[in-house]
């Protein structure tokens, strides 16, 4: 039978598993076994490191889901062969004389059930952390003597009945107090033999904000205990404090208010609780009725520029003048894109036009792909009179014509344009004019290129896009689609363009 058992929960902590095991194969004493339980790791290898010692002393046992650690440890311990139990975290380390010191005070002291020494931090912070083997009833208000890093016998946890399963938090100092109602007896050591990793995966700042439930649980399972010796108030007021301060730092001031107004039910800390329910709640109530009042404000003003931009922007004037107030921003956001330039390259090869209307040109984004090309006449259209000056300042060439007419006046004879491109702005023009801009442009042109809007139900709503059934108001003016695809953008998404054709034009 082996000296010692040590019991290694691990979960997601593989990285430092390795080091764990070493300092237990480096121990004085050689009489060991070490189980190591794997809590439904989501990360890393465990067998992989065990197996690189390929000692036949450790053994793993696997959880399929993460159970917690005082479901680990209860798995690992019923599964030991030795009197003696140390729990070992597995980003923790022994020092190598841990077992040669700490096993001859237990076994010297067979009155004696529970030993542990000092520890050593590491890691982030490096300090000796000290314990003191104070009065025992002590453990009904603090944690002073550690869980993980003792050495007990086996017997102590039968009696106890294991660690408390239902705690995620504190299952070490619960340990302990079920320990005292079974004949805790302890024996310990100044000296720092248990090496403790400080790093930024430690937990107990994190969990400070579900510590009043973990000790309500406690309590009731201890409630005699507390009550004998008239620890409940203070036992159960002091979580609530310490959860109260951990919301509160962590911005929910309601939550800290009814924590802290939980406490001011007992009379240890009434005063202090009544004191700090009032801090917590007071900047709540405030930042809450700020909050209310700009969101209601903001809200107010957003719908009602909504309804105003709704309205001026179903009519042409108001489209005319929305385009020209955002003419710049506008052009900033979109004007140096080339996302669709091989598309459109393509199509153009494939047409071979002399004449392109590019509807909705802007500032002129797509001329130099049309000045590449071979082409008798460039027009650009659109219903911004400044978009129009910034592309006639960057594209001073004469084959370039720029027009502000509407579409559906647009002054040109049957079939004058090889190819019309229609890139993100048919889908601007209200269902009731849609028709005639299309009807005007099929009259102009042998072959139209779109690229607008379709609609989906994950998009978020937009008062200046119209989702019109293309393919149904194409065919209506004798046109097809008969080529399609995507044009991939990271930053806008996926987008579908066509390519129509005049059922009777010519090729």
């Amino acid at each position: 039978m082996p000296s010692c058992s040590i019991i290694i929960p691990c979960y997601n902590y593989s990285e430092y598993l390795f080091e764990c095991l070493e300092s237990v194969i480096n121990q004085t004493v050689s009489d060991w076994e070490a189980i190591v339980i794997d809590d439904g790791s989501t990360n890393g290898n465990i067998d992989e490191i065990v197996s690189r010692f390929n000692d036949q002393r450790i053994e793993v046992i696997h959880h399929h889901q993460n159970f917690g650690l005082a479901a680990a440890r209860n798995t690992g311990i019923k599964s030991s062969n030795s009197e003696f139990i140390l729990p070992l975290d597995s980003d923790d380390k022994l020092s190598p004389n841990y077992l040669e010191i700490l096993l001859p005070l237990l076994k010297n002291n067979p009155d004696c059930n529970y030993s542990f020494p000092n520890f050593l931090a590491f890691g982030q912070v490096n300090k000796v952390l000290k314990y003191e083997n104070k009065d025992i009833l002590n453990l009904l208000l603090e944690q002073s003597m550690p869980g993980p890093g003792s050495l007990f016998r086996k017997s102590l946890w039968e009696n106890a009945k294991g660690y408390c399963e239902e705690l995620r938090w504190n299952e070490d100092w619960d340990f302990l107090i079920s320990g005292i109602e079974n004949g805790l007896k302890i024996v310990n050591t100044p000296l720092p033999l248990y090496y403790y990793r400080v790093h930024h995966g430690s937990l107990t700042s994190q969990l400070n904000v579900i510590d009043y439930r973990t000790r309500e649980i406690m309590y009731i399972r201890h409630n005699k205990l507390f009550d004998q010796n008239g620890m409940k108030d203070r036992f159960l007021s002091e979580g609530y404090l310490r959860s109260a301060h951990a919301w509160f730092s962590k911005g929910n001031h309601i939550q800290a208010s009814i924590l802290a107004l939980k406490c001011a039910q007992f009379s240890s800390h009434r005063i202090k609780a009544i004191i700090l329910t009032v801090l917590f709640f007071l900047p709540s109530f405030i930042f809450s009725f700020l909050r209310y009042l700009r969101e209601f404000y903001f809200n107010f003003k957003i719908s009602a520029r909504e309804e105003l931009t709704k309205i001026l922007y179903r009519n042409k004037v108001g489209r005319m003048l929305y385009w020209t107030r955002r003419s710049k921003s506008m052009d900033q956001k979109y004007g140096n894109l080339t996302h669709d330039y091989r598309v459109v390259n393509m199509i153009i090869d494939q047409i071979s036009p002399q004449r392109i209307i590019d509807i909705g040109c802007g500032g002129g984004r797509l001329f130099p792909l049309f000045l590449a090309k071979n082409l008798s006449e460039i027009v650009g259209q659109d219903i911004s009179h400044q978009l129009l000056d910034l592309a006639r300042k960057r594209f001073p060439n004469k084959s370039i014509h720029l027009t502000n007419q509407s579409l559906e006046v647009l002054n040109f004879a049957t079939d004058y344009f090889d190819l019309a491109i229609c890139n993100r702005v048919l889908q601007h023009i209200p269902p009731r004019e849609i028709e005639t801009a299309i009807r005007k442009i099929c009259e102009i042109s042998r072959y139209v290129y779109i690229n607008e809007s379709e609609y989906q139900d994950n998009l978020p709503k937009d008062i200046k896009i119209f989702y019109h059934d293309y393919i149904l108001i194409f065919s209506k003016f004798g046109f097809s689609s008969f080529v399609d695809g995507y044009i991939s953008n990271e930053n806008y998404g996926k987008q579908h363009w066509k390519l129509f054709k005049g059922f009777q034009k010519t090729t």
